[in-house]
C-alpha cells in the first residue's frame, strides 16, 4: 500500500525507526564519552561503596565475600535499592576477576557522581 507520498508505508515506517534507533544511539554514545555514569544512590550504597573502594584499593581477596554479605544484608533489610546492590555486585565481580584497578575505578567514579562529578 501507498500512501499520498507514494512512498510505501513499510518504508516510511523503516526510515522512522531507523532514525529513532541512530538517534538512540547517537544518545547512548554521547552518554558513554561524556560520562554519564552512575545515578545518585541512598547513604548506605554511598558507604557500600566507599568500602568497596577501600578493599579494591588494598587488593584484599579475603574481604570480598564479607563486602558481599554486608550488601545482601543491606538489600535485604531495604536499605538500599536491587539496582544498587546490582552496581555495587558488579564492581566487586571485576575485583574477584583480578580487575582490581578497574573495580577502584568504577568505584570512585560511583562516589564522584553523589558530589555532582
Amino acid at each position: 500500500m501507498r500512501t499520498n507520498s507514494g512512498v510505501p508505508n513499510g518504508v516510511r515506517l523503516l526510515n522512522g525507526f531507523s532514525r529513532r534507533l541512530l538517534c538512540g544511539c547517537l544518545v547512548g554514545a554521547v552518554c558513554l564519552l561524556s560520562g554519564c555514569g552512575y545515578p545518585r544512590v541512598s547513604d548506605k550504597t554511598f558507604e557500600l561503596a566507599k568500602l568497596l573502594n577501600t578493599v579494591c584499593n588494598l587488593r584484599n581477596t579475603h574481604q570480598l565475600p564479607k563486602f558481599r554479605t554486608l550488601v545482601d544484608e543491606a538489600h535485604q533489610a531495604g536499605n538500599i535499592t536491587g539496582s544498587e546492590r546490582d552496581m555495587l555486585i558488579e564492581i566487586a565481580d571485576m575485583a574477584s576477576e583480578q580487575q582490581w584497578d578497574r573495580a577502584e575505578s568504577e568505584a570512585r567514579e560511583l562516589l564522584k557522581a553523589q558530589n555532582g562529578g
